[in-house]
C-alpha cells in the first residue's frame, strides 16, 4: 500500500522524484521530534542532512582515549558501539560497570540530541560525583527512535516508552505492538508497508566535561505490520531499511546479519562519522 497526501515539514522544498514520499518520513522527523535547531545549526535543507556531525569545541577530542563508558544498561546498544568502535582500540562498557546502581535521567528535551547530551552529561556528573579510583576516559549516550510518516512522525523521541504511554505495558514488544495496532487503524493490512525513518543522535564527553562531541544521523526505510526475523531489538523486526543502491531491503532489520544491519542503520552510520573523529 503507498499512502498518499502525506504532509511535510513546513517551508522545506523537495526535488520531485520517485522518492520523494519516502523521503519525507525523515523531514517529519526533525519536524515532529524537535530537531529543528540541529537544522539551524547546519543552515541546510532538511533532505541534504541524512548524516551528519557537529563539534561544539571546534576541536576533534578523544584522540587517545581508550575507555568508553556507554550511558546505557541496553545490551543490545552496548553490542553495537563495541563492534563499531573496538576495532579503534576502545574498550566499551556500560557505565554500570562503575556505578551499578546510576538511575536513568528524565528524557525532558524535545529532540534526539538534546536527550542524548542529558543522558551524557548526568552520567558524566553521577562518574564525577563518585570518587572512584578508576574512571572511563569518556562517556557517550545516545538517544534513538522512529519515525512513521503516516502516523505524523509518532512515535518519535517516545519511540521507547510509546505502549508505556498508551497504557499498553513497557519493552520492546509491547511498543512494537503498540505500533501495529496504530497502523492497523490507519488502514494497513498484512503485506502493506508505509514510509519511515530512524535517527540516532551521539554524545560524547570527556569527565571534564571540556570537550564533546555530538552527531546524528538517519536511516530511510519502511514499516509493515508483520514482524520478521529474531535478531536485533527495539521496532528492527517491522522495519525495511532502504540499501545503498535506493531500493528498499526484503528483509528487516532483525533479519540481516550485524554487518550489513550497522553498514545501514542510524546507529551505525552515527558511531562512524564519531570513528572518523577518533582515528584522525
Amino acid at each position: 500500500m503507498e499512502t498518499p497526501g502525506w504532509p511535510m515539514a513546513q517551508g522545506v522544498g523537495f526535488r520531485p522524484s520517485a522518492t520523494k514520499m519516502r523521503r519525507s518520513a525523515t523531514a517529519l522527523l526533525y519536524q515532529r521530534s524537535g530537531v529543528r535547531g540541529v537544522i539551524a545549526i547546519w543552515g541546510e535543507p532538511v533532505i541534504s542532512c541524512r548524516t551528519n556531525s557537529y563539534n561544539r569545541t571546534g576541536a576533534l577530542p578523544f584522540r587517545s582515549m581508550k575507555t568508553l563508558a556507554v550511558a546505557t544498561g541496553n545490551k543490545h546498544k552496548l553490542q553495537e558501539f563495541s563492534e563499531i568502535l573496538a576495532p579503534l582500540g576502545w574498550r566499551v562498557a556500560s557505565i554500570r560497570d562503575w556505578l551499578p546502581s546510576v538511575p536513568e535521567p528524565e528524557e525532558t528535551e524535545p529532540d534526539f540530541v538534546g536527550n542524548a547530551a542529558l543522558k551524557c552529561r548526568f552520567a558524566v556528573a553521577a562518574l564525577r560525583a563518585a570518587n572512584l579510583a578508576s574512571l572511563p576516559d569518556a562517556v557517550a549516550a545516545d538517544d534513538s527512535g522512529l519515525a512513521v510518516n503516516i502516523l505524523d512522525g509518532a512515535p518519535g523521541v517516545y519511540s521507547a516508552r510509546f505502549a508505556e504511554m498508551a497504557g499498553a505495558g513497557t519493552g520492546d514488544a509491547a511498543n512494537r505492538s503498540e505500533l501495529v495496532r496504530r497502523l492497523g487503524h490507519v488502514g494497513m493490512k498484512p503485506g502493506d508497508t508505509t514510509a519511515a525513518a530512524f535517527a540516532c543522535a551521539i554524545h560524547f564527553q570527556d569527565l571534564s566535561g571540556a570537550d564533546h562531541h555530538s552527531a546524528l544521523a538517519f536511516c530511510e526505510g519502511r514499516v509493515g505490520i508483520e514482524e520478521r526475523g529474531a535478531g536485533g531489538f527495539g521496532y528492527d523486526s517491522l522495519f525495511f531499511p532502504v540499501l545503498q543502491d535506493e531500493s528498499v531491503s526484503d528483509r528487516t532489520f532483525a533479519e540481516l546479519p550485524s554487518e550489513a544491519k550497522h553498514a545501514l542503520s542510524h546507529r551505525g552510520k552515527a558511531l562512524r562519522i564519531l570513528a572518523a573523529e577518533l582515528s584522525a
